[in-house]
């Protein structure tokens, strides 16, 4: 019954992407049909197999297999998503040891690291490689960010990318003005909590 209600609503929020391509493969196979027929006045399906190289159905197909490649990577990049949450986990852990050493290499391995949703308050993240890491709902309240490194391809807690102009204060220092805190009450940095 799970599995069944996991695939509805796969399909469900695929519906879009499928919804475009079913319609692109059957407007080709119209238009190759609709234009077989008036070329040759009749259905010949040998003929109509090699007219439909040489019409706009195959540029048609081609879309439908474009579409279906894209939804293919999106699925990719959303399991490996789901898979990263031991790697997170990993490095949370080794940010938390006390030996230097698992530190350092915890630390080194934060470039491209999805940190998304992380709980990272007070890691000593100096001189951590954050470029292209994903950071979104991240908090990092009381880290120390001394001397890390960041580019235009990090994307910080609140989802916007890091700019040299970027006050990093707002994300760990709880007593910034504009202390950056989640609405999304599964965020770790969520505003609500710890409160009553």
């Amino acid at each position: 019954m799970a599995a069944r209600r996991d695939y509805f609503n796969r399909f469900r929020r695929l519906d879009t992407i499928y919804k475009g391509a079913i319609g692109l493969g059957v407007a080709a196979v119209l238009v190759a049909i609709i234009g077989h027929v008036d070329q040759h006045a009749g259905l010949d399906l040998r003929e109509l197999f090699h007219d439909f190289y040489s019409n706009i159905g195959t540029e048609l197909l081609s879309i439908v297999l474009t579409v279906f490649i894209v939804e293919r990577a999106i699925r990719r990049h959303e399991e490996k998503e789901r898979t990263e949450p031991g790697l997170k986990a990993r490095l949370i852990a080794q940010l938390d040891s006390r030996g230097s050493d698992e530190i350092k290499r915890a630390v080194a391995e934060l470039r491209q690291a999805s940190l998304r949703g992380a709980d990272l308050r007070g890691a000593q993240l100096s001189k951590a490689r954050l470029q292209s890491a994903i950071l979104y709902e991240a908090n990092l309240q009381d880290d120390v960010l001394t001397d890390a490194q960041f580019d235009e391809k990090t994307v910080l807690p609140n989802g916007e990318r890091w700019t040299p102009e970027t006050e990093l204060a707002r994300y760990t220092n709880a007593a910034h003005l504009d202390f950056w805190r989640s609405d999304d009450p599964q965020s770790p940095a969520c505003r609500l909590v710890g409160r009553v």
